[in-house]
């Protein structure tokens, strides 16, 4: 919602107060996103008018919130690969609708060996019992 202050108009002819200001876009109204253009006619009681313009523009100055989902833990039989589902990450805009959001979050995805004794064999060169972790999982 944008709000300016009132146009004025005078006229040598005519009381004051009698003279009509119509916009095209009233003050209180919602504007989109960029440049917006206002006209503003001044009619006077004998059906006269001028007009003007003025441009209202309205920029998105708050960035979107980004939820990540929680780091994720598993573990790997033997040191092979594993499988890891983690839910997505979801931004809000209170401008922009989704799809059209852009962000960013980070959240770790560690894989651990199977504790000693369960396997038998490696995990990629840590031995079971120890620990192996993965890069960092991006998301968004």
């Amino acid at each position: 919602m944008v709000s300016y202050p009132p146009a004025t108009a005078t006229d040598d002819m005519t009381a004051p107060g009698a003279i009509t200001i119509e916009y095209s876009s009233p003050s209180g109204s919602l504007f989109a996103l960029g440049a917006n253009q206002v006209s503003v006619t001044a009619t006077d009681e004998v059906g006269k008018s001028t007009s003007c313009s003025f441009t209202v523009s309205v920029q998105d100055t708050v960035a979107p919130a980004v939820t990540c989902p929680a780091d994720v833990e598993a573990t790997s039989p033997g040191g092979q690969a594993v499988s890891v589902s983690y839910p997505p990450a979801s931004a809000t805009d209170a401008v922009t609708s989704a799809p059209a959001i852009t962000a960013t979050c980070l959240f770790h995805v560690t894989v651990q060996a199977a504790p000693a004794g369960t396997d038998g064999g490696t995990d990629g060169g840590v031995t079971d019992g120890g620990s192996g972790s993965f890069p960092s999982a991006r998301c968004c």
